[in-house]
């Protein structure tokens, strides 16, 4: 996923698909977060 991708996905909600909903949210959004701060780095 590129950069953009990564931030159209959680604007959209769309992180609760790739992640199995929104149980482990919080926890992956960090994941998300790491995700988009490597891909921007």
């Amino acid at each position: 996923m590129t950069y953009h991708a990564a931030m159209n996905a959680t604007i959209k909600g769309e992180t609760s698909k790739y992640f199995g909903g929104k149980k482990g949210m919080t926890r992956n959004k960090h994941r998300m977060m790491k995700l988009v701060r490597y891909l921007s780095r």
